[in-house]
């Protein structure tokens, strides 16, 4: 960092007053006044009402600090995730994080016993007490809380598509049946592997993500992270390894009664995908086949009776091993193409392919063993048409 680079400030989310309580009680013992100053300063620079470069002699001059001790201000904002740096040559472009709720940096991270660490745990309590709120007591309550899908009829295979940002916030989620207490996750995750990076929105996600896949509560998932973290932050396609390799351990057996039971059973639109490959995949595949169907939501925002119905046609029709997510992704570009929106169109297109399929069987009049997979040659004509 040079006096005369500069630098351009940008802030994703407005700071609340209760982020400034948060900063000023429970990060400014950390990071100290200069570091506490510096946020500050960067968050009300960020609102000049036209963007404005500025350069590092500038804050050091607002600060009263030389610029040695700016840079060691910015690594500790940047320590704990207040603060992304970016640079380019001579240029630089901060973006300053929100921080975390009261709760995430006391009890959901390692940063509530570091700060017990530095200021003692009196004053840690006499601060948890300023953050204090009152339980409403339910236990005489029932919840009854209705989900998104239990009162609205709305089917989407995309998600809404902005050409410029908006603000955002991890709260306020939507209730839906299979949803994830990630609170209880993290409350059964050990406290030395508790990392603030598991408070990130897009970590959350693929979370809840890979315990929906493989049918795991939040317990089980926690425990499966506690297993293997060994004190450092488990990436996303490590969990997914250990959840299928979880699964395969406790799933050696699949009943007879689940296998003959016929499609007209199944409620594409609500039940687990785990179902759809314990019913149709080879059992040996089905560890593997679960790690391709997290991999295929985490690229592609799908709506869930597609999915099953997607990876039901598939299966039955590659003697129940379950192909790349490249594979999977052909098919249903195809089918979207094909104004595939809905369960009832997913099974519509899957009557379509079925019967065309066997116009051109019977006019070929070849054998069985003659003809070529049908399903690999479906997929060139797909190519050959793109």
């Amino acid at each position: 960092m040079k006096g005369r680079q500069t630098f351009k400030v940008h802030v994703n989310q407005p700071l609340s007053a209760l982020d400034y309580k948060v900063l000023s009680l429970l990060y400014q013992p950390l990071i100290g006044h200069e570091a506490f100053s510096l946020y500050l300063i960067l968050n009300e620079l960020s609102k000049t009402e036209h963007e404005k470069d500025f350069n590092h002699q500038f804050l050091s001059d607002l600060l009263n600090i030389r610029v040695k001790d700016l840079l060691e201000a910015r690594k500790k904002l940047e320590a704990l995730n207040l603060i992304e740096t970016y640079q380019d040559l001579n240029h630089f472009i901060y973006i300053l994080k929100q921080p975390f709720t009261a709760r995430q940096f006391l009890v959901d991270t390692i940063l509530g016993r570091f700060l017990e660490s530095e200021i003692g745990e009196e004053n840690v309590q006499v601060l948890a007490k300023i953050f204090e709120t009152k339980k409403v007591s339910l236990d005489t309550y029932e919840n009854m809380t209705s989900s998104f899908d239990e009162v609205f009829e709305f089917k989407a295979t995309d998600l809404l598509k902005l050409d410029f940002e908006v603000y955002g916030k991890m709260n306020g989620r939507l209730k839906l049946n299979h949803s994830f207490n990630y609170e209880l996750f993290l409350e059964h995750i050990k406290s030395h592997h508790k990392n603030p990076k598991l408070l990130d929105e897009k970590i959350q996600e693929k979370i809840a993500q890979i315990g929906y896949v493989y049918g795991l509560s939040e317990i089980e998932l926690a425990d499966i992270y506690n297993e293997n973290a060994n004190g450092h932050l488990l990436t996303m396609e490590a969990l997914d390894m250990y959840a299928r390799l979880n699964y395969e351990k406790n799933n050696q057996v699949i009943s007879a009664k689940n296998k003959n039971t016929s499609d007209a059973t199944f409620d594409y639109e609500r039940i687990n995908p785990m179902v759809i490959v314990q019913k149709f995949a080879q059992k040996e595949m089905q560890g593997m086949a679960l790690s391709t169907v997290n991999e295929l939501m985490s690229r592609r925002t799908i709506e869930p009776g597609v999915l099953n119905v997607l990876l039901t046609f598939i299966l039955k029709n590659k003697n129940g091993i379950l192909p790349n997510v490249n594979y999977l992704e052909k098919v249903l570009d195809n089918w979207l193409t094909h104004g595939v929106k809905t369960t009832e169109d997913a099974l519509e297109q899957v009557k379509r392919i079925d019967k065309d399929r066997k116009v051109k069987y019977i006019s070929k009049e070849k054998t069985k063993s003659e003809e070529p997979d049908w399903l690999d040659k479906y997929l060139k004509e797909i190519e050959e048409m793109g």
